[in-house]
């Protein structure tokens, strides 16, 4: 798998973490790790399983750490982290500092514990509660039969209620709920949230969700349609040098209808380009196009036309291997 690692500008004081559970056969843990960019760093954690390693700690009930600069906490569970929640609830200076968290899994298939022979570990740099978003629209992934779809909720007090275009077209996540996972997903689709959320796609063992055993899992966030950004370059890399890899890269792009067509990728108008796939949603009253299109191993670089905005995100497949990152 892959993460993009963000700045350390754009940190903030409070998470929550996408894992998945633990392997049975394997016995391969969930696992989260958070780094302090400040001395004296107090960070409350409270997990939705228990923690194994160090001092064991149980579920749901909060915990403190403090933690100088450039120290690491890690946290491994038999169960699943997924939800756990992580603040900043002081620092040396007086006032609440930044932290960055990471998370995934040691080894899992998707669906866990399946007949799916598939197994990848999951990595990805979690985004900030301050960075979620209520509308998302999810490309589907190049060459699959399905996907995993989990929803976080920054406020599990409250009930929240998704809208989207997968059916039945309305979900509850409960108050006190960690997630809502909706566990066959076999298109792209647009979510609407009642309070901001965190959204990630997790791609299916080969076995399981793909065609002649191409891909595997991975774990990757969705941005809001809130975040849009106007221009962005990115790789799409080849691990290892490994083959198989160089045919199986793809960018998932989300833009306004009305400006999809004139966005550029490498100076190319997209309308020129034959996406690999493709859908329409009406969000919050406009019209999106989302479409995933194949790339070539190297550099790529994204840009809107004037005033235009877009999301995307990139990832590879190979026989029995994958990752994603937002």
């Amino acid at each position: 798998d892959a993460a993009i690692i963000i700045p350390i500008a754009t940190l903030d004081d409070e998470y929550r973490v996408f894992s998945s559970p633990n392997n049975s056969q394997y016995r391969d843990g969930s696992q989260f790790s958070i780094v302090s960019i400040a001395t004296g760093t107090v960070v409350e954690i409270t997990p939705t399983a228990p923690i194994l390693l160090g001092t064991p700690r149980p579920a749901g009930v909060p915990f403190t750490i403090t933690l100088n600069a450039g120290q690491v906490y890690f946290a491994q569970s038999n169960g699943d982290l997924t939800g756990s929640k992580i603040r900043v609830i002081g620092s040396g200076g007086g006032s609440c500092g930044k932290v960055a968290v990471f998370s995934g899994t040691m080894r899992t298939n998707m669906p866990n514990n399946s007949s799916s022979s598939g197994f990848d570990h999951l990595y990805e740099q979690m985004m900030p509660i301050s960075s979620w978003g209520k509308n998302f629209i999810l490309p589907f992934l190049a060459t699959a039969n399905r996907m995993l779809v989990r929803i976080i909720p920054a406020n599990t007090s409250i009930p929240t209620t998704i809208t989207s275009s997968a059916a039945p077209g309305t979900f509850t996540i409960a108050a006190n709920a960690n997630f809502l996972e909706l566990p066959n997903i076999t298109a792209a689709l647009s979510l609407s949230a009642s309070q901001p959320v965190s959204v990630a796609i997790y791609s299916m063992s080969s076995t399981f969700g793909y065609t002649a055993g191409v891909g595997d899992p991975f774990l990757m966030l969705i941005p809001p349609i809130e975040q849009r950004i106007d221009r962005i370059t990115f790789n799409a890399f080849v691990p290892n040098g490994q083959s198989g890899w160089a045919q199986n890269l793809y960018t998932g792009i989300v833009a306004p209808t009305s400006q999809f067509a004139t966005t550029q990728l490498d100076g190319t108008n997209l309308a020129t380009r034959v996406p690999v796939n493709s859908a329409n949603f009406t969000v919050d009253g406009v019209n999106y196009t989302v479409a995933t299109f194949r790339v070539t191993p190297g550099n790529h670089t994204l840009v809107s036309p004037p005033g235009g905005s877009f999301t995307a995100t990139i990832y590879g497949l190979a026989q029995v291997d994958s990752y994603g990152m937002i």
